[in-house]
């Protein structure tokens, strides 16, 4: 992986999960999850919080890399 690959889309990604008005329509939707889930394209992890606990330790995550949870 480059230095452009490594550096700039986990930032990109990051910046646009933490826009404020979205965060309420992904606590909303992501909460009502149940049982194992399979989130594909995890970005840096910031919907993991929103997961409850009827999904508990069931979250399995898909990334293009590692570098993306921060």
């Amino acid at each position: 992986m480059g230095l452009y690959e490594e550096r700039i889309p986990p930032h990109l990604v990051n910046l646009s999960m933490r826009i404020c008005y979205l965060v309420p329509c992904r606590e909303r939707v992501i909460c009502t999850a149940d049982g194992r889930v399979l989130e594909i394209g995890i970005g840096s992890g910031l919907n993991l919080p929103f997961y409850g606990p009827q999904v508990g330790r069931s979250v399995y995550i898909l990334g293009p890399a590692a570098p993306f949870i921060r």
